[in-house]
């Protein structure tokens, strides 16, 4: 036996068959992907929807006007013990501190506490990222809506 395996006349007749299994393989992997393509194209593009970012503060004459234009809106009493929402809150609110019941909601969500400056902003700030639609909490808190004038329900 030879050192060899292959001697050269195999060597010949073996190079043109690799040759054409590679040029097979680059033609049936280039139809493939071009295939791909082209069901990718003909797909429908899916409705992206963007979280919201941010927050706003807006007053209780902004929340009045909302109210009475009847916007989709929910607003949000924050205040820690539900007593303080059965001794007055805005109408139409519901009392929630748990901002997880609230996400993916694509309606405006508004929250509210006493004065505007601890629990509805916490809120807001845990609703960022988890949620489609405008986000904001009223200024000054129910106290401002009180101080204007309007509506308190009990």
């Amino acid at each position: 036996m030879t050192d060899e395996f292959f001697t050269e006349d195999k060597k010949s007749k073996i190079q043109p068959a690799i040759i054409i299994i590679i040029v097979l393989t680059i033609i049936i992997a280039s139809a493939y992907l071009t295939l791909s393509s082209a069901k990718i194209e003909n797909t429908p593009p899916i409705e992206q929807k963007t979280y919201t970012q941010t927050y706003y503060g807006i007053s209780s004459e902004q929340l009045k006007q909302m109210i009475d234009n009847k916007e989709s809106i929910i607003i949000i009493d924050t205040r820690p013990c539900p007593c303080n929402y059965n001794s007055g809150h805005i109408p139409t609110s519901k009392h929630c501190t748990n901002p997880e019941v609230y996400y993916n909601y694509t309606i405006k969500i508004l929250a509210y506490d006493q004065d505007g400056n601890h629990e509805s902003i916490d809120i807001c700030e845990k609703l960022i990222g988890n949620t489609y639609n405008d986000i904001y909490y009223l200024i000054g808190g129910i106290n401002a809506w009180k101080n204007a004038g309007y509506e308190i329900i009990k």
